[in-house]
Parts: structure tokens; sequence; C-alpha cells
């Protein structure tokens, strides 16, 4: 059966396949589609300091040339981070008609390791006359991840403040149309920044792509802003969604396949094209189990409650007093004494809290279990009745 599945994935391609199918297909040929959106918001991983412009923009090619002055190809296929190979999409990108004479600019990479936040965007001046304002996903900062965590409690984190801003300042530049999107916390970035816009730049938005990013603070969830936004966000998830399915979010998601499992399917690399869609399909038991579980375990929570959860989890990474994860791998040895050193000296009121919020989690699995497997017998007691 397994087997099978995997089969019949090997027919389909990803946006690899797709960008060397269709690289030279024009936007007047085929609209800007789904599929492109992603290719954006991956080529975007990679670090573009001093190569894309924070002011002005410069075409699509000269980005791979000033890229790969400085980066090795043959380095960056030998890594085993899922977004590695994300600038290899320069190619594609600057060679067909497509994305051809594509402009790109206005780029930001900051992260600031006080205030929890890491974000990255630059706007894609396209062809069909639009503007792409688009967010990168979580990079291997600390600070970068300890904000998707953020997200639980806080009605605002310095990122998505900063990704209002951005785009602000992104729409002022230009009077295209505009498209906003992203993945992982970038789709976060791109959904909570087009709910917060100015008015007039909200207007002018077309679509808003949220790639398998995770949802909002409750607070956020009922508020006209986000209300008014949702009829223009298209979110696209794998089968086995796990960070697309964290906290709440009020509009629909597209499910589809992906050529991995579990956690590896948040890699937009693995996602399945036929033609210039993905391919479609339902959630799974185990992404709908975790669903459940995360939204129970998280309804028994106040944001005090999550704020300190946060805390207690990312006091040992805090303690390396290193700032990636790169560099806890550099100098693994002296992190992993540090962090030992951190949690033998974690006070006994941290440690009772940890042991309560995994109770909690146990028993937050164990009520999502029962729900889903009375959810099976219904939906198997109607369909035996019809």
């Amino acid at each position: 059966m397994t087997i099978e599945k995997k089969d019949e994935k090997k027919q389909y391609g990803n946006i690899e396949d797709y960008m060397a199918r269709r690289k030279d297909v024009t936007f007047a040929d085929d609209p800007f589609n789904e599929v492109d959106s992603l290719v954006l918001c991956e080529l975007l991983y990679a670090d573009y300091r001093g190569i894309i412009p924070a002011e002005g923009s410069r075409r699509i090619d000269e980005v791979r040339r000033m890229f790969f002055a400085v980066h090795d190809r043959e380095e960056l296929e030998a890594e085993d981070i899922f977004f590695a190979k994300s600038p290899l999409l320069l190619d594609p990108l600057s060679d067909g008609a497509r994305f051809g004479e594509t402009r790109v600019g206005n780029y930001i990479k900051v992260f600031n390791d006080d205030q929890d936040m890491q974000i990255s965007a630059a706007v894609f001046m396209l062809e069909d006359g639009t503007a792409y304002v688009c967010y990168s996903g979580t990079d291997m900062t600390v600070s970068g991840w300890k904000e998707d965590f953020n997200f639980c409690y806080m009605k605002e984190t310095e990122g998505q403040r900063i990704a209002v801003q951005y785009l602000n300042q992104a729409a002022a530049l230009t009077d295209r149309p505009l498209r906003v999107g992203g993945h992982s916390k970038g789709a976060n970035f791109a959904v909570y920044a087009s709910a917060f816009a100015d008015p007039e730049v909200q207007d002018r938005i077309q679509v808003v792509y949220a790639n398998d990013g995770p949802g909002v603070n409750e607070d956020v969830v009922r508020t006209e802003n986000y209300l008014r936004i949702v009829p223009k966000v298209v979110s696209i998830v794998p089968e086995e969604s796990i960070v697309g399915q964290i906290l709440r979010h009020r509009y629909q998601d597209t499910v589809v396949k992906s050529s991995e499992r579990g956690i590896m399917q948040h890699d937009g690399f693995t996602w399945c094209v036929e033609g210039q869609r993905f391919v479609r399909t339902e959630l799974s038991s185990r992404s709908r189990f975790f669903t459940e579980a995360q939204r129970v375990w998280l309804s028994n929570m106040d944001d005090e409650a999550r704020e300190a959860f946060v805390t207690i989890l990312f006091a040992p990474l805090e303690a390396t007093k290193m700032s990636s994860f790169e560099e806890m791998y550099e100098q693994r040895l002296i992190a992993a004494k540090r962090i030992l050193d951190s949690l033998t000296g974690m006070p006994r009121e941290a440690h009772r809290a940890m042991r309560h919020f995994l109770e909690k989690l146990i028993r937050s699995c164990g009520i999502a279990a029962l729900e889903n497997k009375l959810s099976e017998l219904e939906e198997k007691w109607n369909t035996d009745r019809t």
C-alpha cells in the first residue's frame, strides 16, 4: 500500500520541474498562479544582503550573477537544510521569458534577539504589471524560532509590526496592483500585514498567498481588519500539515499532495505539481489529530501560561548565548554544556511548570484521539445508513 502511494506521487513534478517546463510561458499566455507564488517564496529563504538592494531594484539575472559570485553552487546543493537549494531557482527564473524581466528590490533581512524578532522581505516587480510583496519564512536564528512560538500569546510580535510597516512602505513606492505572500512564518506575516495595512493599501491587494503558515492569536482572528482580508487569502497546506494548522485562522485551506511525510512536508519543494497547479487531496488523519490536540492544549492555557511555557522552552537555548542553530552546531560541545548547565540549574518551579505543561499536552492528545475515533465511527455509521 505504501509503495503504491509513493509510486503514484512519482508521476508528479515539483516547483523545480514546473520552472524547467514553464519558464518560457509568459504571463500573457498564462497568468500568475499559486505555483509561481511558492517559487518566489522559496527563493527568498537565501540571504541576499548586499545583493538585492534595500532601495531600488535589480533585474533577476543581475541578482543571480552577484549571488553566485560569492556563493558556491556545489556547496549549496550539498546542504541538508531544506531551503538551502532555494537560490538555485535563480537559474530558471533568470533564463526564462516568464520571470526574465522581473526586477526585485526593497530587501530587508533583520533579526533582534532582545525582541525575539526575525523578518526577511522583498518586492518582485512582475511583467504582468503587478508587484508581489513577499515575506520569507523562519531562518536558523533562535530569535526567529522563538517569535513563531510567541504568536500563541502575543497579539502582535515585533516582526508582525515591521511586516505591516514594510507593506505600507512598499505600496507607497508603486501604483501597481499588489499581491502579497509568504511561506511558513512568512505566510503569517503576509496575512497579518495585509489585514492591518492602511485601508488604501488593502484595497489594492488582489490576493494573499499563505503557504503552510501558522495562524494568529485568538484576539486577532476576531478583529474587523482580519475578517476583511480573509476573502482574499489563498491558503495552501500539505496533506500532513503541522505548521499550517497551528493557532487560529478563518480562511479555507487548499490541501495538496507532498512527496514526503510528516513535518518534512513543510518543505515547499516536496509539493506535487501537475500542469500549473498543485495536486489536490485531503488533510490526513494525523494532521487532523495534531490540529485537535494543540487546540485542546492551548484552550486550557491563558496567555500568561502560554508565555511561561515559551520562556521555559527557550531558556536552555538562550543560555548558550549563541544567536543561531548553525552557530550551536559549529560549537556543539560548548552549546551542549551550556544547555545542560541551564537545565541542571533550572529552578524547581520551572521544572514543575514544564511537567504541568507536558501533562496537559498528553491529556490533550488523549482527548483528541478519542474525538478523532468518535468522528470516524460517526462517519462510518452515516455511510452505512446511506
